[in-house]
């Protein structure tokens, strides 16, 4: 089965022309069986043997990503960052066209060829875990993995700074206490235990 993926990468045309002339020039339909299983073989080992899947790719580009992020930044790194950024966009891609094929085989072997149905089905996975544009404070919107990850680092750094802001008592005085003083020493206490008793998570934005 010829995987939609495949045609996106660079190396899909060249490989193509290669296997079809391995097997010889004979205009015979045993000919082009014997073409067509030798694509399908080669293409399959390619697949597992070089491209290791988009999942495979995207995982091992986000941690090359991570190192990058969290260790000194200069001129090569942030090259490299760029580098990674457009990978892992392509490889979302790719993971996003292997979804929607494998969904659509879903929906036609069930006899459902309404194509807004199926885009649905086949790209709500991508939807709920991808950030394309935020807004930011003043309501202008920030797009691109670039600025995008210093509006969030940006957005975190403040919100999780030291500095607290001035509640209006007003509006404390409306609010009813729900957790008491022991309730509230009885919360943190637990939530120490389960923070120093396990290894720290780092998320890298």
């Amino acid at each position: 089965t010829l995987r939609a993926r495949w045609i996106k990468e660079s190396d899909f045309n060249d490989l193509v022309e290669e296997t079809w002339q391995q097997v010889g020039s004979n205009p015979n339909l045993l000919s082009v069986h014997a073409k067509l299983n030798r694509m399908h073989d080669m293409f399959h080992d390619w697949d597992q043997r070089v491209l290791k899947k988009p999942k495979k790719r995207l995982r091992k580009a986000q941690r090359d990503l991570e190192k990058i992020i969290t260790g000194p930044m200069n001129d090569e790194t942030e090259e490299k960052r760029n580098e990674l950024s457009e990978l892992i966009e392509f490889l979302l891609e790719l993971e996003e066209i292997h979804y929607m094929q494998r969904s659509r085989s879903n929906w036609l072997q069930l006899g459902d060829r309404n194509t807004d149905f199926f885009q649905a089905y086949a790209s709500a996975w991508r939807k709920k875990n991808y950030i394309k544009k935020l807004n930011d404070g003043d309501g202008n919107s920030v797009e691109g993995t670039t600025p995008l990850s210093q509006h969030i680092h940006n957005y975190f750094s403040n919100l999780f700074s030291l500095e607290v802001q001035q509640v209006d008592p007003e509006i404390m005085q409306e609010v009813q206490t729900k957790v008491t003083n022991q309730m509230n020493d009885f919360l943190i206490h637990h939530i120490r235990m389960m923070m120093f008793a396990r290894p720290c998570l780092v998320l890298v934005i």
